[in-house]
């Protein structure tokens, strides 16, 4: 199943009726225009002979927000990087001509795009382009893909530039964001329910990362991809996951899969990617996690670190936000 460029603008809101939740703005004059672009965006130059009649819609969350947006004329918009944040432009109307680098095309309702990060480019509106612009944080997303991935991350995160939206790869990036929207246009106070909001934005993060090629979409489909684990390596995990609060070596796990410490080790390495005892420690991660998210009053960090085998508060507290993206009272608190 595909969409027309029509039916495309049924899963965008209309700019004529955006919801109240949306803060809306419009002006006429170039400079005060330029200043607030800026502010929602990056430091840029914008260029144009003709009279303005600019405006936008914006729905914030805290690492994704939808910036609904018209220049009313013709306009050239030249900056130097987006060093804080991935942009998804999506014109609703016309069509956006980006130069990136040394790459060029054009967008329209049938293409978005991702600019590059760290690198000069250029956007050319037409007068009659109306865009949804999905702005989502750079620290955000790149925390929330090595979380997938169960790893830090070796190199800065690059998606491919165009985006089709024809695609049906694209048909589930755009039911995504119609549910996202949706959501927080039916019940504006998830904006300040920090845990559901996050519950949304993460799945929107995870659908960009799927429908859209990268420099890390190889290790998201190994990740990810079904395996049938030998029954040595899955009784060793099943222990592990059984045993996470409990003081775990690599002497039971060798009794209960009945491999050596070289086997053991090498098995986890194949099917894992990691060794036995970080399994063990990732798993004991997602516990804690799991803990601190359920917490209610009296919960203390410290009180769920030493439960999960985290001895060593600092450490657990920089492992913690490394893989989450956040620390572990601001999951408490959340």
């Amino acid at each position: 199943m595909t969409l027309s460029g029509q039916a495309l603008s049924r899963y965008l809101p209309n700019h004529a009726r955006v919801e109240s939740v949306w803060d809306k703005y419009s002006s006429t004059d170039s400079e005060d225009i330029h200043r607030e672009v800026a502010s929602l965006f990056c430091q840029h130059r914008l260029d144009t002979g003709e009279k303005l009649d600019y405006s936008h819609g914006i729905l914030r969350g805290n690492t994704v927000s939808f910036v609904h947006m018209r220049y009313g004329a013709a306009v050239r918009v030249l900056a130097n990087d987006l060093e804080d944040a991935f942009l998804v432009p999506m014109p609703v109307s016309g069509s956006i001509h980006y130069h990136c680098g040394r790459q060029y095309g054009t967008a329209t309702d049938l293409v978005a795009f991702l600019p590059k990060l760290d690198t000069r480019y250029s956007f050319h509106w037409s007068a009659d382009c109306e865009s949804l612009i999905a702005r989502i944080n750079r620290s955000a997303m790149e925390s929330h893909l090595g979380a997938l991935l169960q790893r830090p991350l070796s190199q800065r995160l690059d998606f491919d530039i165009p985006l089709r939206v024809t695609t049906q790869k694209g048909l589930i990036w755009l039911r995504a964001i119609r549910d996202f929207i949706g959501h927080l246009q039916q019940a504006p106070e998830l904006t300040g329910n920090h845990w559901l909001l996050r519950e949304q934005e993460d799945l929107l993060l995870t659908t960009l990362l799927y429908v859209q090629p990268s420099n890390y979409s190889q290790a998201l489909e190994a990740r990810f991809a079904p395996i049938a684990l030998p029954r040595k390596v899955r009784a060793a995990e099943e222990y592990i996951r059984a045993n996470a609060h409990e003081a775990v070596t690599v002497t039971d796990l060798v009794s209960v899969a009945g491999l050596g410490p070289r086997g053991l080790r090498a098995a986890f390495k194949k099917y894992h990617g990691c060794t036995p005892l970080q399994y063990l420690r990732s798993v004991r991660m997602e516990c804690a996690r799991k803990e601190l998210r359920d917490g209610g009053p009296g919960t203390m960090v410290t009180g769920v670190a030493m439960k999960w085998g985290f001895a060593h508060f600092g450490r657990f507290a920089t492992a913690y936000k490394r893989r989450y993206g956040e620390s572990p009272n601001n999951t408490l608190r959340h």
